[in-house]
């Protein structure tokens, strides 16, 4: 049996789109949890397989801050974030290797984007 953390965490998504999303997540066989800061992300232990973020939830006058908090939890576990606008293209790169998703999105392309981030033997919809 694998070690492999089969936990998506979410911060600070919309409470219908959470619903709908964990449902989705859950009947594939994953478990999922709602992330309180990206600081307890960061440092969870054992770290979650994915961190699904919402962008447009983070405080603009905080991007700094909560960028350096991102990419702390990138290097323990993938990174996807749900944004509705472009991203700038520094702001991009700031999110190193963060992958992205653009509002509005079907169930499906959530599931392939997030498909992309996972480890091989975590995959979803694989």
């Amino acid at each position: 049996m694998s070690d492999t953390s089969r936990t998506i965490c979410f911060l600070d998504l919309d409470e219908p789109l959470e619903r709908v999303i964990s449902a989705q997540l859950e009947h594939a066989g994953f478990e999922t949890e709602h992330g309180v800061s990206l600081q307890a992300v960061a440092a969870a232990d054992p770290a979650p397989a994915a961190l699904v973020v919402d962008l447009d939830t983070l405080d603009p006058r905080t991007w700094t801050e909560d960028v350096s908090w991102l990419v702390r939890c990138g290097r323990r576990s993938p990174v996807l974030v749900l944004a509705s606008d472009r991203l700038s293209p520094r702001r991009f790169q700031s999110l190193e290797g963060a992958a992205i998703l653009y509002k509005p999105f079907t169930l499906a392309e959530l599931r392939d984007r997030l498909a992309g981030c996972l480890p091989i033997e975590c995959g979803v919809g694989r």
